[in-house]
C-alpha cells in the first residue's frame, strides 16, 4: 500500500514539483524580495491514513496536484489534520501517517532514505 501511495503521488507531483524547480531556489535561507513561495496544498487520503503537504507556485501546477488528489480518493485542502498522527516525514514534501496506517516502519525507512526527517508524537 505505501509504494503504491509514493508512486502516486510522485507520478501526480512530478509535473508539480518540475514547475517548482524553474522558480525561486527555495533553500531555506532568508527569501529576498519579488516572486511568490506558493500557497499550501494538502492531500488528504483517510481510507489510505495518510496526508500530505506542499507548497506549489502559483498556475497550473496547483490544479495538476488537485486532480490527481482527488483521482486518488484525497480532499484537497491547505493543511493536513492533526488528529491521531502516528508519524511524520518532513522533507520536500511533508507526509502524515494515521491510526490505521500499517506500513508505518516501511514509511519511515522510506522517509530517512529519501533524506527526509521521520518523527512520532
Amino acid at each position: 500500500m505505501w509504494k503504491s501511495m509514493v508512486v502516486k503521488v510522485c507520478a501526480g507531483l512530478a509535473l508539480v514539483l518540475s514547475l517548482g524547480a524553474c522558480g525561486d531556489d527555495d533553500d531555506g535561507g532568508g527569501g529576498g524580495g519579488g516572486g511568490s513561495s506558493g500557497s499550501m496544498f494538502s492531500c488528504d487520503t483517510p481510507a489510505k491514513f495518510a496526508c500530505f503537504e506542499i507548497a506549489i507556485p502559483p498556475g497550473s501546477g496547483q490544479q495538476a496536484a488537485a486532480d490527481q488528489c482527488t483521482a486518488d480518493g484525497g480532499t484537497v485542502g491547505t493543511a493536513c489534520p492533526s488528529a491521531s498522527v502516528i508519524g511524520e516525514c518532513n522533507g520536500a514534501i511533508h507526509y502524515f501517517y494515521y491510526t490505521g496506517y500499517s506500513a508505518v516502519d516501511k514509511a519511515e525507512e522510506v522517509c530517512v532514505g529519501l533524506g527526509g526527517t521521520w518523527s512520532t508524537p
